[in-house]
């Protein structure tokens, strides 16, 4: 999101100071006011005008026919209960493998409980991040960034992805021989019990035509310490902002657009594409809609994501760490400790000169 990075050099105006906008409301997305809005401002908001906002969710799809052929209990009252973890996840996969091509060999000709991908150029297991709530940052009381990170979080998490890959009933493949749109292939033909998505692919061909059925859920917790379940929204949704070079007579009357434009986005594209197209077309079922309810809920953004003037990046590290199968993320964060807590420091003295 290059444009937060503008709201630094004092290029947009804060929205905080506009009358007619209300960030509360629920037609808002509180997920990017929890980590865009900084001191006693906020320069960048979104919500349901933005349909990129729900389609570039992640979720874990599984196919219902596998899961009865295997006889796996479909995991909503996991998920329900707290218990949707990796280790559980690594449990069911272990039950939906097949020999398809009768080699006697783990290969990609054969049915896996999971499927993805690794290295660099894949996004299918970005979802991970927020998933697992790895989080750069803190508020403080103040509402300012704080480089407070979890490394023991850090450590434990990447250990149980590694562990699901490697485990027998998941395939992975460092990516170029096969891209992302195999992995999507491979769940619509019945190769794969489970897979990790955006939500849009739900309204490709190949799952429009696909024979079998399809649930939906969230991304799975790290485990059940973690209390909540939290998604990521890839960062390919509109943002709205106002530039600070027009009058503030302008400011003002943009923000009542702004804010009239959320309403009626909320009570008129929501049920268009949410409740209409995705949960009447492409989700057949009650519990994969109420499922679709909590992930559309639990959108977490990480300020490192949205801010040039961090040095990690985000997905970039997590991709790195699991395409090595080498969980390095303790002395990765060691070595950027310092320079992070300069790098924040800058961008909330920034923001406190924009608000005096």
């Amino acid at each position: 999101m290059g444009l937060a990075a503008s709201s630094i050099n004092g290029y947009l105006y804060n929205l905080k100071n506009n009358q007619y906008l209300n960030l509360e409301k629920t037609y808002w997305s509180q997920g990017i006011n929890e980590a865009l809005s900084v001191g006693n401002g906020q320069y960048i908001c979104t919500g349901p005008m933005s349909p990129g906002y729900y389609r570039y969710m992640f979720v874990t799809m599984f196919n219902k026919n596998l899961f009865d052929d295997y006889g796996v209990e479909y995991p909503y009252d996991y998920v329900r209960n707290g218990k949707w973890t990796l280790d559980y996840q690594n449990t069911i996969a272990a039950q939906c493998y097949a020999d398809l091509n009768g080699d006697s060999l783990r290969d990609a000709g054969d049915r896996y409980g999971f499927y993805t991908l690794t290295g660099t150029n894949t996004s299918l297991n970005d979802g991970f991040w927020a998933s697992c709530n790895l989080r750069t940052t803190q508020k403080s009381e103040d509402n300012f960034y704080e480089y407070n990170i979890d490394v023991d979080n850090f450590v434990t998490s990447i250990e149980k992805i590694l562990s699901l890959f490697i485990s027998g009933g998941v395939y992975t493949e460092p990516v170029g021989k096969l891209n992302d749109g195999d992995v999507y292939k491979k769940f619509t033909e019945s190769e794969a019990a489970m897979i990790n998505m955006r939500l849009y692919n739900v309204e490709t061909p190949l799952f429009r035509n696909m024979n079998d059925s399809y649930g939906i859920l969230p991304m799975p917790k790290r485990d059940e310490n973690q209390t909540e379940y939290y998604t990521l929204c890839q960062d390919q949704f509109i943002v709205y902002a106002v530039p600070i070079t027009v009058s503030d007579d302008d400011f003002q009357t943009m923000g009542a657009f702004l804010e009239a434009f959320a309403s009626e986005s909320y009570k008129t594209v929501t049920p268009a594409y949410y409740e209409v197209a995705l949960t009447t077309k492409f989700v057949t079922d009650d519990d994969s809609v109420e499922m679709l309810d909590l992930v559309s809920n639990s959108v977490y953004i990480d300020p490192a994501v949205c801010y040039s003037v961090f040095t990690i990046t985000v997905t970039g590290t997590l991709r790195e760490m699991l395409a090595k199968s080498n969980n390095a993320i303790a002395s990765t964060l060691e070595k950027q400790n310092v320079v992070m807590v300069k790098k924040i420091d800058t961008l909330n003295s920034s923001f406190s000169e924009l608000q005096k």
